[in-house]
C-alpha cells in the first residue's frame, strides 16, 4: 500500500495514483493514448523491489479504467553481524 505510480506522457507527469492496501491502482481517468508508467522512488516498501520492470508502458482506451497490481518481490534482507545473540 501507498506506492506512488505516475502516469507521464513525452516525459511530462500526466497523472498520479497510490496503491490500495493489496498493492492495486486503477488507471486514473485520461486522455486514450500510450503513457509509461513510473514508481516514484522511495515509495516502495523496504525490502521489496518491482517484480516487472518499470518504467512500463500501458496503452489507455477511452471510457476504460482497467486495474493493475504493482508486483513486488523481496529483496535480500541484510543480515547484522553486530548484534550479539
Amino acid at each position: 500500500a501507498g506506492v506512488v505510480i505516475e502516469f507521464r506522457q513525452a516525459g511530462a507527469l500526466a497523472a498520479r495514483v497510490v496503491t490500495d492496501a493489496l498493492g492495486f491502482y486503477e488507471t486514473p481517468m485520461m486522455e486514450p493514448g500510450e503513457y509509461e508508467v513510473h514508481i516514484v522512488p522511495g515509495t516502495l516498501p523496504r525490502w521489496t523491489a518491482p517484480a516487472e520492470a518499470f518504467p512500463a508502458r500501458v496503452v489507455l482506451e477511452a471510457g476504460r479504467i482497467l486495474r493493475y497490481d504493482v508486483g513486488l518481490k523481496e529483496t535480500e534482507i541484510p543480515i547484522r553481524l553486530d548484534v550479539d545473540l
